[in-house]
């Protein structure tokens, strides 16, 4: 099926998305550990991109810890990638990026929906963190995340592509995935 092609089956495709456990679910509590993490700060800020950037990006099954790849050291998430195209998936808290992953669609002519998708994060984390994940374009195709050179993905409404942000207990999940 050719979703660029096709409207009417897009907007379906993005729905699913958000229907099929992109659930949102705040924890609350816990007090553990700080990332150990470097902070994006960004002395020139890149043009943000619309052309190849995923759509749909959200949180994916956090209504069912443990089942759908979240655990104190991955979130994931779920999103549609255009035909050809690829795009780093960054998570934050705050303005500390907590891990990086690269996503690739190489197929020319269809686009990629992925459910559950792992962000892995960098150090394991425990207590709550206010979560988002943000999509950049790999300007320089290296798979790392560079705030100097890569470029945010902007939607169609000129806003940027990110999830939340949601505060997660992680303590809490990591409690709920080991019972």
């Amino acid at each position: 099926m050719d979703l660029q092609n096709r409207p009417a089956t897009a907007v379906c495709a993005v729905v699913f998305l958000l229907l099929a456990g992109c659930l949102s679910v705040g924890g609350v509590g816990g007090s553990g550990g700080q990332p150990q993490t470097t902070t994006a700060e960004q002395p020139r800020t890149p043009t943000p991109v619309e052309s190849g950037c995923p759509t749909g990006l959200a949180f994916y099954g956090l209504g069912s810890p443990g089942d759908f790849g979240w655990s104190s050291e991955a979130v994931a998430v779920g999103y549609s990638l255009p035909p050809d195209s690829s795009a780093l998936l960054v998570a934050f808290d705050g303005e500390t990026v907590l891990g990086t992953t690269k996503v690739h669609n190489t197929n020319p002519e269809h686009a990629l929906a992925a459910d559950g998708h792992r962000v892995a994060l960098d150090d394991p984390l425990d207590g709550s963190h206010e979560i988002r994940v943000t999509a950049f374009r790999d300007s320089d195709g290296d798979g790392e995340f560079d705030p100097e050179t890569d470029a945010p993905c902007l939607g169609d409404d000129g806003e940027p592509v990110t999830t939340g942000p949601h505060l997660i207990d992680f303590e809490a999940l990591q409690t709920q995935t080991t019972d």
